[in-house]
Parts: structure tokens; C-alpha cells; sequence
């Protein structure tokens, strides 16, 4: 198999376009944007739930706030 590389587009001294790189060994994500997202998958599974008519789902926070004011 060749081993095929992706262009990444860089401002370089070289070539203002384009220049090989090879992809990145780590992403950083913000903390922040996670929670946004796990928040619109949690909405998701949620709404699916009552739609198909299963009893609604509850997050980790959501049961132990239940089971303290028991």
C-alpha cells in the first residue's frame, strides 16, 4: 500500500497555499464545547425517548438529585 498524504492548507514563507504536513498527534477541545455537545445529545436521546414512548430518561446528575430528595 503507498502511503498517501493530506494537504493542509498554512501560511508558509515557501508557499502561501498549500504545504504537506502530516496530521496533528492531539486535538484540544474546550471543556466548554463538550459540555455543549453532550448537552444537545443528552436533549436528543431525551426527545427520541418520548417520542417512541419509553419512560424518560434521566442523566447521572438528574438521578442523584432524585434520590436526595427521597
Amino acid at each position: 500500500m503507498s502511503e498517501q498524504r493530506s494537504q493542509y492548507l498554512l501560511q508558509t514563507p515557501r508557499n502561501p497555499d498549500t504545504m504537506e504536513v502530516e496530521p496533528p498527534d492531539s486535538i484540544q477541545v474546550s471543556r466548554a464545547d463538550l459540555l455543549k455537545d453532550y448537552g444537545l445529545h443528552i436533549a436528543r436521546a431525551q426527545h427520541l425517548a418520548k417520542v417512541l414512548g419509553l419512560p424518560p430518561l434521566m442523566t447521572g446528575q438528574q438521578q442523584r438529585k432524585a434520590a436526595r430528595e427521597r
